[in-house]
């Protein structure tokens, strides 16, 4: 009991800590949302949320100009917030849980990667995540896409350690938000089909139908209102956000360069995985990390959600960086997470525009570079 006591104490004094932490960080999040326009995609899930749990309402039927079409598991998360009546504070709340899943992510990206950093540069990366404007732009806008984000990190560093059950429920997860997500679900389905992994995909199986069925308890239609939904409002066409891109830029030419760079991302994309086929978790690692900076280009309905995932791909070269060059590398790493966090908000505060260019062709681009460069060193076996 002795032995025991000070463990007690300490686990208390660390829940105090964390409660009091969240709880800032919530009345923080609340003083912002106050300057920030009231819509945001957090505002329709919560309302649609609401219909269906006091109204009874179909969120595929919901009034107004905004229409849901992702499946209806995904409000599942949403409805510890939706029993919340004031839309401020359960905002503010939902950032949060936005804010914490951005750090499960990156903490997770750090594990994938088998980067063995000291805790003061964890912190570093670690902040950096909190704060780049990727994620700032994610907890306006609201939203599931971090927390999808994370759903994939944990799935991909349990089939690293081989535990392919709960790896085959948050993968399965992270599917929810299918425009995001789809290019790295796919290819986690394929190479763990080259590995005869069939566990993964049963549980992944039955976590949709599990889920599936769930949701049909509450709306019995929405298999098919999703279909119809997805069909008459998700835009389907391939890089359009790199199109809309150079074609402002280049009116005369913009098109063919657009799709230049769509046509080299898609086929860059099927030689890798193509080479990542039957092969070990590390070159699924890098090739994940390689889909999800070619995603930003040749994405459907292409946003600021598909870059926040690049931390992966970075925190990948970062790690390598610290493996080969020890501290002048990890010195590089932080100066480089330094650049990326301020020169987006320093575009923002000296120009008073969004840098879209910069992080839907620049960050993608440097991701890439970077991906390959090290890409030698981190597929070796006595890494």
């Amino acid at each position: 009991m002795s032995r025991t006591l000070p463990a007690l104490l300490i686990l208390l004094a660390i829940a105090v800590l964390l409660t009091a932490g969240l709880a800032a960080l919530t009345w923080g999040n609340l003083q912002w949302t106050a300057h920030l326009p009231p819509e945001s995609d957090f505002l329709h899930r919560w309302e649609v949320t609401r219909g269906l749990v006091f109204e009874q309402q179909n969120p595929y039927e919901a009034p107004g100009d905004d229409h849901f079409t992702a499946p209806l598991p995904v409000l599942a998360f949403y409805f510890p917030f939706a029993l919340i009546e004031d839309y401020s504070l359960a905002r503010a709340l939902w950032i949060t849980f936005s804010q914490a899943a951005a750090l499960v992510f990156a903490f997770l990206s750090i594990r994938s990667t088998a980067w063995e950093v000291r805790p003061r540069s964890t912190g570093a990366v670690l902040l950096f995540a909190l704060l780049w404007l990727p994620a700032v732009s994610l907890y306006a806008r609201g939203g599931e896409a971090i927390l999808m984000a994370a759903f994939f990190g944990g799935g991909l560093l349990l089939l690293q350690k081989g535990q392919d059950e709960v790896a085959g429920v948050l993968i399965t997860l992270a599917a929810l938000q299918w425009t995001l997500t789809w290019p790295g679900v796919l290819l986690v389905l394929l190479w763990a089909g080259s590995q005869r992994r069939w566990t993964f995909h049963f549980w992944g199986a039955v976590t949709f139908l599990g889920s599936s069925l769930l949701a049909m308890l509450f709306v019995p239609s929405w298999p098919a209102d999703f279909f119809w939904a997805t069909l008459r409002f998700t835009d389907f066409r391939l890089g359009q956000a790199v199109l809309a891109i150079t074609t402002r830029w280049w009116p005369g030419v913009g098109r063919q360069i657009g799709w230049g760079i769509i046509l080299f991302g898609g086929i860059l994309l099927m030689v890798e995985w193509w080479l990542a086929w039957g092969r070990d978790t590390r070159h699924l690692v890098w090739s994940v990390a390689l889909t999800w900076a070619i995603g930003v280009w040749i994405g459907i309905e292409v946003h600021t959600a598909q870059v926040f995932l690049l931390l992966l791909p970075l925190i990948l070269v970062l790690s390598v960086w610290h493996l080969r060059w020890r501290n002048i590398g990890l010195g590089a790493g932080l100066f480089t997470l330094a650049v990326l966090l301020l020169l987006p908000w320093w575009r923002i505060i000296a120009r008073g525009a969004f840098p879209l260019p910069l992080l839907l062709l620049g960050f993608p681009l440097l991701a890439m570079a970077g991906l390959y460069w090290v890409r030698w060193w981190f597929l070796r076996a006595d890494y």
